[in-house]
């Protein structure tokens, strides 16, 4: 769904399915980091459920934090 990322078209609901995801979605920096120094992987991926009820797999951290507008999650991301 490139190009449909938009905060609106990503349902709310799944997000508590998938913690890391939404703390990205979030632009919640120090869970996500604090995930990663546990063991998670920066090209983890993530299905996603958007407004609509279509899915979305594949989706990584960077990718969702770049969704949402959270310039500086991707950059801590990306080091």
């Amino acid at each position: 769904r490139p190009g449909n990322l938009s905060p609106a078209s990503v349902s709310a609901e799944r997000a508590s399915t998938t913690p890391p995801a939404a703390a990205a979605e979030r632009g919640d920096e120090a869970t996500v980091l604090a995930w990663l120094d546990g063991g998670g992987r920066v090209d983890a991926r993530f299905e996603f459920v958007f407004v609509d009820g279509s899915r979305a797999s594949g989706m990584t951290l960077l990718m969702v934090a770049m969704a949402h507008g959270h310039e500086g999650l991707a950059e801590a991301l990306l080091q």
